[in-house]
């Protein structure tokens, strides 16, 4: 279960991280690919939103293009920290810290996409710092997710056990030379909470 616990927790961060959730559909017109010449908070939230769909697999895109999506709106030294907290039944509270680079996170995003079953997330942009020349944010945001993640029972079974999280994160955004928002640093605390068998 040890796997597969790391695999909510990622799930988790990937959706948190790439914060709020919308059900936009992404295409050529998408927020997050038209480019801008300085951030504001209607953007920042808009990408939010898109990035989140994205990597919550709530866009209906296929791997390849949700792939080709990060890899334009991570920038290429971005790095991602969370805690992920969660009670396991008998164990107690438990804690992992992880620490990715932009490869590492969105193979754990198309992961995680094939994990979680129902997947729902409702996201809120807390607040927006942009600096004053348009180019740089720092952004904090709080996202409720939950979902059904597939297991094996103490007996052999397979079931699907109900999951929910709440985390908190705070990133930096930026400008890259096209005009494209990215994610440069993100970092996290993620609380997991298990339910019933569904």
């Amino acid at each position: 279960m040890g796997k597969t616990l790391e695999l909510l927790g990622m799930m988790a961060f990937n959706v948190t991280l790439i914060l709020v959730a919308s059900a936009a559909l992404l295409n050529k017109a998408s927020p997050a690919a038209a480019p801008i010449s300085f951030l504001t908070e209607e953007n920042i939230t808009a990408f939010v939103r898109e990035v989140t769909a994205v990597s919550g697999g709530e866009s209906g895109r296929d791997a390849y293009s949700v792939t080709e999506f990060l890899i334009d709106h991570i920038a290429a030294d971005a790095t991602f920290k969370a805690v992920v907290k969660y009670d396991m039944p008998g164990d107690g509270t438990q804690e992992e810290v992880l620490s990715l680079e932009k490869m590492d996170f969105i193979g754990r995003v198309l992961e995680g996409q094939k994990t979680m079953q129902n997947h729902q997330s409702d996201v809120t942009l807390e607040y927006a710092v942009i600096a004053p020349d348009g180019k740089t944010a720092r952004i904090m945001t709080t996202s409720r997710e939950n979902g059904g993640l597939p297991t094996t029972d103490p007996f052999g079974d397979s079931v699907v056990v109900s999951v929910g999280s709440t985390s908190y994160c705070e990133q930096g955004l930026s400008l890259d030379e096209s005009g494209h928002i990215q994610i440069k640093i993100a970092d996290c605390t993620t609380y997991i909470e298990f339910g019933d068998v569904l």
